[in-house]
């Protein structure tokens, strides 16, 4: 990556961070509930619109940096495993970027001393995310108390 090209990709994230911040409530409500948030005067299309537009955004300006694949791995792995194994949308967020620093983080360090492709780890890494959400989240939502 270009250095010239860091502030524009940092500005764009923090507009993707700061427009899915400000529209949190009209997003969660729309997507849990879209007939209810008819009903309270948001309109479930433009919530729908807001988050695909910080989501193409995103994607687009990873995409130079990572690349299709790992965009793809990074972006449904660890969001599809905090949203198994969390209740909360705040909480599933959180747990999200985490998993998906973790990810790429991990991934570097086994690249680096495998000298294997990046690619693979973070592949198999997004893989195996899913695998925990789909075997544990299930579980551990029996135990709780609803």
């Amino acid at each position: 990556m270009n250095p010239a090209e860091i502030l524009p990709t940092v500005a764009i994230g923090a507009a993707c961070v700061a427009l899915v911040t400000a529209f949190y409530r009209p997003l969660v409500l729309s997507a849990v509930a879209p007939e209810l948030a008819a009903a309270r005067g948001t309109r479930p299309e433009r919530a729908e619109l807001l988050f695909l537009l910080a989501l193409g955004a995103a994607t687009t300006t990873a995409l130079p940096v990572v690349g299709a694949l790992l965009v793809f791995s990074l972006m449904i792995g660890p969001p599809a495993a905090a949203r198994s194994l969390t209740r909360s949308p705040v909480r599933a967020m959180a747990v999200s970027a985490l998993l998906a620093l973790l990810t790429v983080w991990a991934s570097i360090v086994a690249s680096f001393w495998t000298n294997w492709p990046l690619g693979f780890f973070v592949g198999t890494m997004g893989a195996i995310w899913y695998a925990v959400g789909r075997i544990f989240g299930p579980s551990a939502r029996r135990g709780r108390v609803a």
